[in-house]
């Protein structure tokens, strides 16, 4: 999923059943990987926000 929303040029849309977004987010784990994955998403919905005002 990281490398399909970074590399979009315009807009993503996610499509997910139930709560498995929320519960992916929610999860809390440290792992061997360490992205920004998190704060780019929230970049990007600020800016979305932004741009739909």
């Amino acid at each position: 999923m990281y490398t399909g929303v970074t590399r979009a040029k315009k807009r993503v849309f996610i499509i997910n059943e139930g709560s498995a977004m929320e519960c992916a987010i929610r999860t809390n784990t440290i792992g061997k990987r360490r992205t920004m994955f998190a704060e780019y998403l929230a970049l990007a919905a600020r800016k979305y926000e932004e741009s739909s005002h």
